[in-house]
């Protein structure tokens, strides 16, 4: 987990070249740092809760995986929740909800309060925690790496230097 942590620092910074990358950490606003912070403890957390279930025999490798596989594809739409720009008097990339992102903020507080009762039906009973937890840890995932897609992109168009 670590090394995943290492290579996905900060989001976004380790898709540039390893010379761009303190360029790109500047360009960055301290709460979106936070928020993707946040995310990889998130997604660290349950990691732990996961190995544990999978050691104990409660979920099986094939409901993690498949759960990851299906929260990724959540997550790579709802990474599009935050609006990525350039902020020109700060000279940082910040991301801010917008409409778009309140829709999906709606679906994802949705998707969060029924997601025991919509794969219920296609998961065994006993493995349903563990389906449900590596599901929210695929949605995570899948927004970093959107969100990480945006930051490059914002990132390498507004800053001498990175293009």
């Amino acid at each position: 987990m670590a090394l995943f942590y290492m290579q996905c620092y900060n989001c976004g910074v380790s898709l540039f070249e390893k010379e761009e990358r303190a360029m790109a950490l500047k360009h960055m606003d301290k709460k979106l740092r936070r928020r993707i912070r946040m995310f990889f403890v998130i997604i660290f957390i349950i990691a732990c809760v996961l190995g544990y279930e999978l050691f104990m025999g409660e979920v099986t490798l094939v409901n993690i995986i498949l759960g990851i596989i299906i929260g990724g594809l959540v997550g790579l739409v709802l990474g599009r929740m935050f609006k990525i720009y350039w902020h020109p008097e700060d000279k940082k990339v910040v991301g801010r909800l917008d409409v778009i992102g309140i829709g999906a903020l709606f679906f994802y507080i949705l998707f969060a309060i029924y997601r025991e009762e919509i794969f219920a039906h296609y998961v065994d009973a006993s493995h349903l925690r563990g389906f449900v937890f590596s599901t929210v840890a695929g949605v995570m995932i899948g927004r970093i790496l959107t969100m990480g897609f945006h930051i490059k992109k914002v990132i390498k168009t507004n800053v001498d230097g990175l293009h």
